[in-house]
């Protein structure tokens, strides 16, 4: 999948993977919104980020995803 160009800059800006960073555009339509969920999501909103994520991941051969410093791989839909 490409992603838009906006979303794209968006993530390169906060080092978080295309992936989380589209599902939170979905999730979130305020700057201010995706700014809050980036920074201190609620448990539950990160468990259904990192599952939408892997979705798109999945459906895309990606090996992978990060959120900061955090890297996401074996335990695919795990979002502790």
């Amino acid at each position: 999948m490409t992603f838009p160009e906006e979303i794209r800059r968006w993530a390169d800006s906060r080092e978080v993977s295309d992936e989380i960073a589209y599902v939170i555009w979905q999730v979130r339509k305020t700057d201010r919104g995706r700014q809050r969920i980036w920074e201190d999501p609620t448990r539950a909103e990160r468990r259904e980020i990192i599952g939408r994520a892997w979705r798109l991941a999945d459906a895309h051969a990606v090996e992978f995803l990060h959120w900061g410093d955090v890297i996401l791989k074996e335990a695919r839909h795990d979002a502790r």
